[in-house]
């Protein structure tokens, strides 16, 4: 097995690996440059001590925000761009939001042009970047179902029944299904990994992984050029999975599988129901018409579905990986 090892309070990685049937570390390598992915763990810290500093308090005042609970800030990762003072530190730049109600979208009152720059390892701001005040939008967004003051009403329950059961199976992590089988796995970084794909037993993939999903937004004003985020790996979408429930995120006949990972402190983390799979019906595979004869076939795909959620900030990014029959495999993000 790779680990990768960081301490809290210096820089750079240690990248081991470890022989699980020897139960023993085998290789060692210590990479100073390198920059471990922002924890989860990490994220309130930094919006604390960003909300604690006295330029942050002093610029959300110029913009007549007083009550700095109201104030969400996020990390986001810093890259290099060679400015002074920012040399050989772990890095974070935030943005911030301003909350105006219990479950209300904060992102659609940004605190534009306030951004404070975090060293991660020495907890402290290093430097506040005031842009200039720009008004924040006030207007409501509620997307909470108890905020919903209309809602449909003339739409008709689709129900998804299976009276005979599922066709695939699943025998701790290894999963079956028509001819395909694979071996689930579940990391912090990656959050899905698929192992061992096999078609009628006929090797297909060693692993397969979303390995990364990157955002370059492109804007060059003010704080907005350093966002370029590799949610993957600057983040690690595995700590950011939620839960799934039956009749939100799957439907039918489910399976479910826990997720556990370390955490910082070198325990466990633990998401319940982090992994769903079902089978679904999408429609037509294929169809095929003889204009001699006026006779059709036709053909309807039928779905393995293994689904894992995650959330970063202001979107929802789900990511899910489907054996499909007609002998692809492919995954798919909506």
């Amino acid at each position: 097995a790779r680990v990768n090892l960081f301490p809290s309070g210096d820089i750079g990685v240690w990248r081991l690996v470890v022989s699980l049937d020897e139960e023993k570390v085998i290789a060692t390598k210590h990479l100073p440059e390198a920059r471990p992915m922002i924890q989860l763990e990490e994220f309130m810290e930094i919006e604390a001590i960003v909300k604690a500093d006295p330029d942050f308090v002093a610029g959300c005042a110029k913009r007549g925000i007083t009550d700095m609970e109201n104030v969400c800030v996020d990390p986001w990762s810093a890259g290099g761009f060679g400015i002074a003072g920012e040399e050989g530190r772990h890095l974070c730049h935030t943005f911030a939001w301003l909350r105006i109600g219990e479950d209300e979208n904060y992102y659609a009152h940004p605190i534009e042009g306030l951004n404070a720059v975090v060293d991660i390892k020495r907890q402290e701001v290093i430097r506040v970047d005031d842009h200039g005040v720009v008004p924040i939008p006030r207007k409501s967004f509620e997307y909470c179902a108890k905020a919903q003051t209309h809602v449909r009403e003339d739409l008709r329950p689709i129900n998804v029944v299976q009276p005979d059961g599922v066709s695939f199976q699943l025998e701790g992590r290894e999963l079956k299904w028509h001819d395909w089988s694979l071996v689930l796995g579940f990391n912090a970084r990656d959050s899905l990994t698929l192992h061992d794909i096999r078609y009628d037993g006929r090797p297909i993939l060693y692993r397969a992984s979303v390995a990364e999903m990157v955002v370059p937004y492109g804007s060059p004003h003010s704080g907005h050029f350093r966002k370029n985020v590799f949610d993957i790996g600057e983040y690690g979408v595995g700590k950011l999975t939620n839960s799934l429930k039956l009749g939100c995120e799957c439907l039918g006949a489910v399976a479910y599988l826990d997720a556990w990972m370390a955490d910082m402190t070198g325990g466990l983390f633990h998401v319940e129901n982090a992994i769903c799979i079902h089978e679904e019906d999408t429609g037509i595979l294929w169809k095929h018409w003889d204009f001699r004869t006026d006779k059709a076939e036709v053909r309807r795909a039928l779905e393995k579905r293994a689904l894992d959620w995650y959330v970063r900030t202001a979107d929802v990014t789900p990511f899910d990986r489907d054996p499909r029959q007609g002998r692809t495999i492919m995954p798919t993000g909506e």
